[in-house]
């Protein structure tokens, strides 16, 4: 699963600080956590997020995925990326 790989990917990364995302971005923050897993697959063995309020939190994931090698920890400032509050 594409989405779930993503998942664990940028999990991964915030884990092993290789990824922040600037205090700014108040609005992503409060959107990561708010991100959940949706129950209802759980109980049919099935891994997604519930697919609500995650614009930021799929643009994260898209992100990270097209990064193959990355150098240096950095910060991600979506204000300063032009896509304002996310």
């Amino acid at each position: 699963n594409d989405v779930l790989s993503g998942i664990q990917k940028v999990s991964m990364w915030f884990s092993q600080n290789k990824l922040t995302i600037s205090p700014k971005c108040k609005a992503t923050i409060d959107e990561l956590y708010s991100y959940v897993w949706d129950s209802q697959a759980l109980m049919r063995g099935i891994e997604k997020p519930v697919k609500s309020k995650d614009h930021a939190c799929d643009a994260l994931r898209y992100c990270v995925n097209s990064v193959v090698d990355y150098v240096k920890p950095f910060t991600i400032n979506t204000t300063k990326l032009g896509i304002g509050g996310l």
